[in-house]
């Protein structure tokens, strides 16, 4: 579980950032995470619809190229002024 709070870490202050919000997250384990792992999350961009201001993500962590999560999160994007 402590590499979900990685991906929402990433989510909430990287892509796509401040001012949005989870709507939902589903995620599935494949792997163990073990003391001195290096992990890597990657999240891609799978949809994007401007008119609702909506994303949709794949997410996933990695450990030496092995995936041990992976899952799909979609958020609301803050919309801009105007």
């Amino acid at each position: 579980m402590l590499y979900v709070s990685l991906l929402s870490g990433v989510l909430g202050s990287q892509l796509p950032g401040h001012s949005s919000v989870f709507l939902s997250q589903s995620v599935q384990f494949c792997g163990d995470v073990h003391v001195g792992d290096t992990l890597v999350a990657r999240v891609t961009v799978m949809e994007l619809d401007p008119a609702t201001a909506k994303i949709v993500l794949q997410t996933d962590c990695l450990v030496e190229g092995k995936t041990l999560l992976e899952g799909t999160a979609v958020m609301q994007l803050p919309r801009r002024p105007g």
